[in-house]
């Protein structure tokens, strides 16, 4: 069975990084920068008065990225508690 490569990870390995590959002269494929970490963020601060747009900012990430957003209810929360914390 083989083991599942997301899209963007196959496209930058069979693509991107020949492309790199030449066009930076690069003589060793460890000389390629390698993707760690794709983020993706959206800023729905109207959605404090209006839900709607909160709901449809998460179905368009969804829609991107194939994956359900996190919640904007524990992120928020958890950084409510690191700003009550005081040395």
């Amino acid at each position: 069975m083989e083991k599942f490569v997301p899209n963007l990870k196959r496209q930058y390995k069979e693509s991107v990084s020949v492309q790199l590959l030449k066009e930076f002269g690069y003589t060793s494929k460890m000389q390629i920068p390698a993707l760690e970490k794709i983020v993706v963020s959206v800023g729905v601060g109207e959605a404090i008065v209006n839900k709607k747009l909160l709901d449809s900012a998460v179905k368009e990430l969804e829609q991107i990225t194939g994956q359900q957003p996190a919640s904007p209810s524990r992120t928020s929360s958890s950084a409510r508690g690191w700003r009550s914390v005081r040395w």
